[in-house]
């Protein structure tokens, strides 16, 4: 693991956030389960996509090079597209699923199982499964 990357405090280590942003530091490739498992739980922890991108600094395609694998498709060249994008891939290629598998995640508000549909939008439309009570739904 990439926990002793220059820039990155042992500290930061309980955040899967910076735990991936380790990888992306030291431009050391990300297996797909932990980069399923890191994004996930920083979803859960209540990151955005975009958040985790930028704790990567993943702005466009290049940023990924070396470090995860693809992105290819459609979604929008955004940091928080691309990380997405490659995530998605990597859940595609770890279970043989079909293309564009959902990408399921623990909600830390309401502790429903949350199927992320896209990097972005207003979570009533993007993150399918929440609790009608859960708190993320209602700030939204």
């Amino acid at each position: 693991m990439p926990g002793h990357a220059v820039g990155v405090r042992l500290a930061d280590m309980d955040d899967p956030a910076a735990e991936l942003a380790a990888y992306f530091q030291a431009r050391t490739p990300v297996p797909d389960e932990e980069l399923i498992r890191l994004t996930s739980a920083a979803r859960g922890a209540g990151h955005s996509c975009a958040d985790i991108a930028a704790a990567c600094q993943v702005q466009r395609r290049q940023d990924t090079g070396g470090v995860v694998f693809g992105p290819g498709g459609r979604t929008a060249h955004t940091g928080a597209g691309l990380l997405y994008q490659a995530t998605q891939g990597a859940v595609e290629r770890s279970t043989g699923s079909r293309r564009y598998p959902p990408l399921a995640r623990h909600c830390a508000d309401c502790g429903q199982q949350v199927i992320d549909r896209a990097a972005t939008g207003r979570p009533i439309h993007v993150e399918h499964g929440h609790a009608d009570r859960c708190r993320r739904l209602r700030r939204d």
